[in-house]
């Protein structure tokens, strides 16, 4: 019997001929088994969130899409099916232009217009007869100008 049991012993060793690892390369296999799965991982997130982002049912549901894609954990087919049940978004109007302030694209230094009622309150800081437009110094200047002289007439008038 004891002939038996050693031989049974032998047998098990000898087929899982088992090898020891020191702690430097078990430490080392792990690192690099969680990069690889790291790895994976970030590959298979943007293959879903490029899937979710592209796929049919997103087009007209963009911010839906979006939403789903980037704040959820939920499969492509479970938001492909969330989607289409969803009514599309309505297209958002054009930001209209203040009337009051007009930019002409085609001017040098990109000349500005003001026709609202706050136009005289610009004053000298903006050179509409020439084709540039003051300098940071001559603009610092007009303001310091005009800062001055509001001042002054306080005075004048407590003064007086």
């Amino acid at each position: 019997m004891a002939e038996q049991k050693r031989q049974t012993i032998a047998k098990v060793t000898s087929m899982t001929e088992q090898q020891t690892y020191n702690r430097a390369e078990l430490d080392a296999a792990v690192a690099a088994a969680r990069t690889e799965a790291e790895a994976m991982g970030a590959r298979n997130e943007r293959e879903r969130v490029s899937a979710i982002l592209n796929m049919d049912e997103a087009q007209g549901r963009e911010a839906s899409a979006r939403h789903l894609a980037l704040n959820t954990d939920l499969s492509a087919e479970v938001v492909a099916g969330i989607l289409a049940g969803l009514k599309t978004e309505a297209p958002k109007p054009a930001q209209p232009q203040p009337q009051d302030m007009l930019r002409s694209a085609d001017a040098r230094g990109g000349l500005l217009m003001f026709d609202g009622p706050d136009a005289s309150a610009l004053g000298g800081l903006i050179n509409m007869a020439g084709p540039e437009p003051l300098s940071t110094a001559e603009k610092a200047d007009a303001i310091w100008e005009k800062q001055i002289a509001a001042v002054n007439s306080q005075q004048e008038m407590g003064g007086a």
